[in-house]
């Protein structure tokens, strides 16, 4: 079936033991149906009572246990699976079997098939931020190709990620002639946000706090200067990753949740991005710099707080949509 795919999608290679925030930590890996099965059958009896000791049930529903830590209980200290280290990739649960990848047959929509990856996944947080976003079209033979411009325009107008670039420029118009930043009230406002992300951290279990990401907003007295310097010193590259982030963002969201609404979807967007602009802000006017590593740690932070769990996604996205339409103005 004919599509749109991530440019990544096709030469995506999972990093294993060598990546630096697993996948295999941090949230609870649902244990589906026939996986269970499989798990129950196999031949290997240490393999299988190992595998099965560590999966519990809640409501109806199998996951493997989370350690103190929030590893899963299957991953050996070395970041490899057990499972996958003593069997194949095949035995594996859904989730553990797809994860980064993300599909969806959207041809009730007229859209064809839709592939992509979790930003949540270091091998993609690092393809959005070297720039390197584009998406093909692939055809019903599975071949790849670059986009004609009416499926780049159906693509844009479709996801909201069209109706995101003609705010920019709006927004670019209005302040071709800038006035100096209010940089308390701009402070004040940062402060708020922080505050409000805080708040979900702490209601939801799962949910780890990023070190370094908040802390500076705590200041009793925050050096005013530094955070206006944030902004001058950032600009070019915030630009430029607000682009990519965008162009990857709109089209993955829509393949998860193509019945929601162009405007609810900007919101979600704009939320994401305003959240990674506050924390790396913080991180900024800690250290008086901001390393390719603060990026990295943040753009996957974000993801995962603003996907992984439906019950943290939507009490994200009903934040999100609370915040005042003003304060998305400083995401550009």
């Amino acid at each position: 079936m004919a599509g749109y795919i991530l440019g990544l999608y096709p030469e995506f290679s999972c990093l294993a033991d060598r990546c630096p925030a697993t996948c295999c930590s941090g949230w609870k890996i649902v244990v589906d149906a026939k996986a269970y099965q499989r798990f129950d059958q196999l031949s290997n009896e240490s393999l299988r009572r190992d595998i099965m000791g560590n999966i519990v049930e809640q409501d109806g529903v199998f996951r493997f246990a989370n350690r103190s830590n929030g590893d899963c209980a299957m991953l050996d200290t070395d970041g490899l699976c057990r499972i996958q280290r003593n069997t194949q990739e095949s035995m594996l649960c859904n989730t553990c079997r797809k994860f980064p990848r993300l599909s969806a047959d959207l041809s009730q929509q007229d859209m064809g098939i839709w592939l992509s990856l979790a930003a949540s996944c270091p091998v993609v947080a690092e393809y959005i931020l070297d720039g390197r976003v584009d998406w093909l079209y692939m055809d019903a033979d599975g071949h790849t190709s670059a986009l004609s411009s009416g499926q780049e325009t159906a693509l844009a107008e479709t996801t909201g990620w069209s109706e995101q670039g003609r705010r920019i420029e709006r927004l670019e118009q209005t302040v071709s002639h800038p006035k100096t930043m209010d940089t308390e009230k701009c402070f004040d406002a940062f402060v708020d946000i922080a505050m409000d992300v805080l708040d979900v951290v702490i209601q939801c279990s799962g949910v780890s706090y990023l070190e370094g990401s908040f802390d500076w907003y705590d200041a009793e007295v925050p050096d005013l200067e530094i955070f206006q310097s944030f902004f001058a010193k950032t600009r070019k590259d915030w630009q430029q990753f607000v682009q990519q982030y965008s162009y990857y963002r709109y089209p993955s969201r829509y393949l998860e949740f193509p019945q929601e609404e162009v405007q609810d979807r900007i919101r979600q967007v704009q939320g994401e991005l305003l959240l990674m602009r506050v924390m790396l802000c913080s991180r900024y006017c800690v250290n008086g710099l901001l390393k390719r590593t603060d990026w990295m740690e943040i753009l996957h932070w974000v993801y995962r707080f603003c996907a992984h769990g439906e019950r943290t996604a939507e009490k994200i996205h009903e934040m999100f949509v609370s915040w005042n339409m003003h304060l998305f103005q400083m995401i550009y």
